[in-house]
């Protein structure tokens, strides 16, 4: 996959619930459009969901490229997304910006909790190479 940045399951550390995907690409990577499903773990008196490490963005891009990841949208407030490489960790927002270290993954781990109620929600990734937006992915998530 030679010069590329794409969105792929990560490792996968799961501890209470787990994600799952209606895909539009292949089995590896994750299609803009695809539909993330974030599943809690059910409780007498809701559900939670704690899963490291679960999506991943990837690049096979050249050293030589500037590579920035800018993701919009908004999110219900009892779902917290972090996001980490090697130089950055951030706590997703409405409108977040982190440098892509070429092949260094940015890995996504997801907190959420809810009181058996389904909410979605859409978040807009859009990769910035040499200052300019090239690839607009968006993914639709679903807390079920």
């Amino acid at each position: 996959m030679a010069d590329k940045v794409y969105l792929t399951y990560g490792p996968a550390f799961f501890y209470l619930g787990n994600i799952s995907v209606n895909n539009t690409a292949d089995s590896f990577i994750i299609g803009s459009g695809s539909t993330i499903y974030l599943n809690p773990e059910q409780f007498a008196r809701g559900s939670f969901l704690f899963a490291i490490d679960a999506l991943q963005v990837n690049d096979s891009l050249s050293p030589n490229h500037a590579v920035q990841l800018w993701i919009n949208g908004s999110m219900p407030s009892n779902i917290i997304i972090l996001a980490q490489n090697d130089t950055s960790l951030s706590i997703i927002s409405n409108n977040t910006i982190f440098n892509l270290s070429n092949n260094v993954p940015l890995s996504f781990t997801f907190y959420a909790f809810s009181f058996n109620n389904t909410e979605t929600f859409s978040l807009n990734f859009n990769y910035i190479i040499d200052h300019k937006i090239v690839i607009e992915y968006t993914y639709n998530f679903v807390l079920d």
